[in-house]
């Protein structure tokens, strides 16, 4: 399958975006990159972190910047494809994260979002942000302790 590069521009602009807002601790704008008429779904990688529908998404935008002062992406790779009005993006990166008591923190994130262009844009359905598990060498399928 072959995905147009319209599309890929697209959809990258979209994940430039979330990560820009992010970065600049912009809850309203991370929030508008969602689609709000779909009831999207944001998995973070706290046990208590699934919020579906955009208020619950917001909410959730508000507790991450409340408990850290700054964050920075520092991306490895990322993947777009595509099946007509649906696309979907892996990403792999590091969130360089200053937490709200100064602690600094490197996590290696993985990233997927899952989008459906609606009108004239593409807007997140799903997105789900999630840490290689601790106790899982490279090699191993299953960590040794959860």
């Amino acid at each position: 399958m072959s995905t147009d590069p319209m599309t890929i521009a697209a959809v990258t602009e979209v994940y430039e975006q979330f990560v820009l807002r992010f970065r600049n601790r912009d809850v309203e704008g991370v929030v508008a990159l969602y689609a709000a008429q779909e009831n999207p779904i944001c998995i973070g990688t706290g046990r208590d972190e699934v919020r579906a529908g955009g208020e619950q998404i917001r909410v959730q935008f508000i507790r991450d910047f409340a408990q850290s002062r700054g964050a920075q992406w520092r991306e490895k790779w990322f993947s777009v494809s595509a099946e007509g009005p649906v696309a979907w993006l892996a990403a792999e990166g590091v969130w360089e994260i200053e937490t709200a008591t100064g602690a600094h923190l490197e996590a290696p994130t993985r990233l997927t979002i899952v989008l459906r262009h609606l009108g004239s844009q593409w807007r997140i359905v799903q997105s789900h942000t999630s840490l290689p598990a601790l106790g899982q060498r490279e090699g191993e399928s299953f960590p040794k302790r959860v």
